[in-house]
């Protein structure tokens, strides 16, 4: 296309699933939508120097448990959590453990 111009694409895609729209004139140029099941959610933005990042996410009602965590690219990673407990976890890619994270959720 060239430029300023615009091209309208009609789809549906599943819940809970992650989709990636990018550029085959430029790679580096893509963007992910993620159709979540829950209204409790968070996204982060990663940066390539940066290796710790803390999250919180609120008001989360006591009875949902499981925390999904989606990384374009990363296996999915599903931690079960009651209030008060503390899990260290691996970041998985291709099979291979990539990065450790610590989760834990107050009471």
């Amino acid at each position: 296309m060239s430029p300023t111009q615009e091209k309208s694409i009609t789809f549906d895609w599943a819940e809970n699933s992650l989709v990636r729209f990018g550029c085959k004139i430029h790679p580096k140029m893509k963007s992910y939508i993620f159709a979540s099941p829950t209204e409790y959610f968070q996204v982060l933005e990663f940066e390539k120097k940066v290796k710790t990042y803390s999250f919180v996410l609120e008001n989360v009602p006591t009875n949902l448990l499981s925390l999904s965590l989606r990384i374009p690219k990363y296996e999915e990673l599903v931690i079960d959590l009651k209030n008060g407990e503390s899990k260290q976890v691996d970041v998985m890619r291709k099979g291979k453990k990539k990065a450790t994270m610590n989760v834990s959720r107050s009471e």
